[in-house]
Parts: structure tokens; sequence; C-alpha cells
């Protein structure tokens, strides 16, 4: 693990599973923090979608100290969340929508990645807690 600098670019990747979520923030590669909790019993209700919109709005929330007035990529393996951002908030339904306006207030990018080079925030979600 490194330690933050705030002169170099921030890259959060996140990922969701069933259970829970995970996310880690990184510096030229390499991981300097990393996150993870359980869904609640409603979020565990959420749609495929809403819940892995529901990750990178949570990491955005958990990083802000580190991240507050800095360009941000946030990578995921769900390739729909490209899509949805780039639309308008307006024609996305209710849920999504207040996700959205959550994770406006920061100058980020979401960029699609495969699932096989997401390893740390796969991983971090699929910790089971009790």
């Amino acid at each position: 693990m490194a330690y933050y600098h705030p002169g170099k670019d921030n890259l959060i990747q996140s990922d969701a599973s069933l259970q829970s979520i995970g996310y880690v923030l990184m510096q030229t590669g390499r991981p300097v923090y990393y996150a993870s909790r359980s869904l609640t019993e409603t979020e565990s209700r959420y749609s495929n979608i809403e819940g892995e919109l529901l990750v990178p709005c949570w990491s955005l929330e958990k990083f802000n100290h580190y991240i507050f007035g800095k360009k941000v990529v946030i990578e995921t393996d769900h390739k729909p969340l490209e899509s949805i951002w780039k639309n308008t908030i307006v024609s996305a339904s209710p849920r999504p929508q207040r996700l959205l306006l959550k994770m406006a207030k920061n100058d980020k990018e979401i960029r699609y990645i495969l699932g096989k080079t997401n390893v740390i925030a796969d991983a971090l979600s699929r910790v089971s807690y009790m």
C-alpha cells in the first residue's frame, strides 16, 4: 500500500456483489485506501444497475477528503454505468437519479474495464460480513 500524494492522479476501482460493495483508491497503479461494506436489507434488493451505481456514489463520499476539487476516474466492470452517466440525470428513474445527484458535485469520469482487471475491488466486494 502506498501513501496518498495530493499531486498525483486519482483512480477509484469499484465493484458490487449481492451482499456487499468494495472499492479502492489508487494512484500510479498502487492502492492507497481500501474500503468495503455490507449492503443493507433494502440495498440488497436493488436492481443490478442500481447496486453497481451505489458503489461509485459511496466511494466518492468515503474518499471525499482525498478527492474533493480534483478529477477522479472511476473504473467499473459494469458497462451500462458509462452510458447512464453520459445521459441526463432527468432521464433516469428516481433511485438512480438520487445517486447521480449525490455524485454530481465531483469532477469524475466513469470508465469500463474488464472484470478480470478489477481484482482488488472484486475481492473486497466478496468479503463475507456477518
